[in-house]
C-alpha cells in the first residue's frame, strides 16, 4: 500500500530552502524543505503542490513534507 497524499498551495517561501504549503485537507501549515522537492524545485507562492507527511527527523513531534511534487500555479 502506497502512502496517502495530499495537495497543498505554498503560502511562505523564506529564501533560505525552505517553505510552507496549506494543506487542502484540513488547512494545517506543512513545512517543506527545498531537498525534499522533486528535482530541487525551487517553489513559489501559490505553487500547488502534491506530498506525502512524515514526521521531521530533526524535530520530533512536528510534521513535514517529503516527495513534494510540483502541480503548477494555482488559478487565480
Amino acid at each position: 500500500m502506497s502512502p496517502e497524499r495530499f495537495t497543498g498551495c505554498i503560502t511562505f517561501v523564506s529564501g533560505r530552502g525552505w517553505f510552507f504549503c496549506e494543506n487542502d485537507a484540513d488547512h494545517s501549515a506543512v513545512f517543506i524543505l527545498q531537498k525534499n522537492v522533486e528535482n530541487q524545485r525551487y517553489l513559489k507562492v501559490d505553487d500547488r503542490v502534491e506530498f506525502e507527511l512524515t514526521e521531521n527527523p530533526r524535530r520530533p513531534g512536528e510534521i513535514c513534507g517529503v516527495n513534494v511534487k510540483y502541480l503548477g500555479q494555482a488559478a487565480s
